[in-house]
């Protein structure tokens, strides 16, 4: 919506005595000694977690059983003699059930499911119907067995799992996992979070809550927020909700951005952000964004053009260089899509965009960084992706290993197969199946791990009650 530029909130947050502290004078979170707030991770989540693949023998698995081969192979990785020691490619596993959770394994950019190198651990981040005000994390160290890793509470309720933004990384040598997460305590108060999170003893340590939005009109188009968050290259955060509003009052559902002002040390780290800037302008409402980062401590930011509402027309983008963002642009032609149909992900130094519009056309662009006479940049077209029919909404998974760009998306043939195209350069393979076996699969995300190992998590919406599932699948 229309807004000149603003201060962020955040800037005026402050902590102390290591608990949140935002204007309004409200807190939220219980940290202990060191910082860091208390996790429950004595036992399962509230609901428990369902063990994977009833009857199957390995159901019963020891949960964080160390791996097999050397640390840098995932431990559900076949090994040498093509045998496995967790879940095996493309079977599903039942994680965790949620009850009635709006998308509750989140949007397709927002990585709910993700790999921390140092520790050889995948972690899934949800919200359970039973206490609607906790984030909670799930690990497993092989896909199979999971078990609770820790629980953060929050100052309201996230309300919809398009609300939480996760990424996971490394700063300096150490795992991190940064959270964006945006927080509704009532229609007229709205709150856009953000904490770090640090694997410990088999689960995470959450830092305290920092607070970047807050706005307090009453409008139902800024949900859900689809924040997005991750480090760049050099190790400053950047974070981007909709939720944020200026001193005037006005506007609000924009891109915004907050950087941090000094680089994730890894270890002990009270986040500051510098002021909010208004990265792009819509005329409604962005519900979906996207974050990469790019060689040399760039990003590159992308939004659903919040054009038109509920489906806008496009994806846009910008550049962040030096805490400074270049002119921004449109990632395709105009045309209908769903928010939640498109996603991106970098390929050494350029970033690819593919999306599913409304019409049944995918569609794939690359930013390179070439110059355009206005001293931006542009997207240019890409190859030429097969026919295939998806579900409005299911989510487009775009995930880049060291050498190709995966696609991933849910076919509407009976049984909701996850099918999948790669773009090795040069063309695009034909859609195969990822995972096969039938289910009612809705909200698909993903993540890659450094070594090339992808795995899958998507909403079970026919399960009773909702739960969210996921499989590794082939590279």
């Amino acid at each position: 919506m229309r807004l000149a530029r603003v201060a962020a909130l955040g800037a005026a947050s402050t902590l102390v005595g290591c608990a949140l502290v935002s204007l309004d004078g409200l807190t939220g979170g219980d940290a202990g000694p060191d910082g860091a707030v208390t996790v429950r991770s004595d036992g399962a989540p509230a609901d428990g977690t369902i063990a994977a693949d009833a009857g199957d023998p390995d159901a019963e698995k020891e949960a964080g059983k160390d791996a097999t081969g050397d640390a840098s192979t995932p431990p559900g990785d076949a090994a040498a003699d093509g045998t496995s020691d967790g879940a095996m490619a493309g079977s599903p596993v039942s994680i965790v059930s949620v009850g009635a959770v709006t998308a509750p394994s989140g949007a397709a950019q927002q990585g709910h499911l993700v790999w921390t190198a140092g520790t050889q651990q995948w972690w899934l981040f949800y919200v359970d119907a039973a206490d609607p005000t906790a984030l909670q994390a799930t690990a497993s160290s092989d896909f199979h067995a999971w078990s609770a890793g820790g629980t953060l509470t929050l100052p309201g309720p996230p309300s919809d799992g398009r609300n939480i933004a996760a990424w996971a990384g490394t700063a300096a040598g150490q795992d991190v996992v940064h959270l964006g997460v945006s927080v509704a305590l009532s229609s007229t108060d709205r709150r856009h979070l953000h904490v770090r999170a640090r694997p410990a003893g088999g689960a995470l340590e959450f830092d305290p809550l920092v607070v970047l939005g807050a706005p307090y009109l009453d409008l139902s188009g800024l949900d859900p927020d689809g924040p997005a968050t991750a480090l760049g290259t050099d190790g400053t955060l950047l974070d981007t909700s909709g939720w944020f509003e200026g001193p005037d009052g006005g506007a609000t559902g924009n891109e915004y951005g907050w950087s941090s002002t000094a680089p994730d040390p890894g270890g002990a780290w009270t986040p500051a952000f510098d002021d909010a800037q208004v990265v792009g302008q819509v005329p409604g409402y962005v519900n979906a964004r996207a974050v990469v980062p790019l060689p040399g401590g760039s990003v590159l930011a992308l939004w659903e053009a919040g054009d038109v509402d509920p489906d806008p027309t496009n994806v846009a983008f910008a550049v962040e260089s030096g805490a400074t963002w270049g002119p921004g642009g449109d990632v395709f032609s105009a045309s209908t899509q769903d928010p939640n149909d498109w996603g991106a992900c970098a390929l050494g130094a350029a970033v690819h965009a593919v999306r599913h519009t409304s019409g049944g056309v995918w569609e794939h662009r690359v930013w390179t960084g070439t110059p355009t006479a206005d001293g931006g940049t542009t997207f240019v077209d890409g190859g030429t992706i097969a026919a295939l029919a998806t579900p409005a909404a299911a989510g487009v998974v775009v995930l880049c290993d060291a050498t190709r760009v995966h696609v991933f998306a849910i076919a509407p043939d009976a049984g909701n197969p996850i099918r999948t195209t790669s773009w090795d350069g040069s063309a695009w393979s034909a859609w195969s199946d990822a995972v096969a076996a039938p289910g009612q699969r809705t909200w698909l995300t993903g993540t890659v791990t450094p070594t090339g190992s992808i795995a899958l998590a998507w909403t079970e919406s026919a399960a009773s009650p909702v739960a969210i599932a996921g499989a590794l699948v082939a590279p």
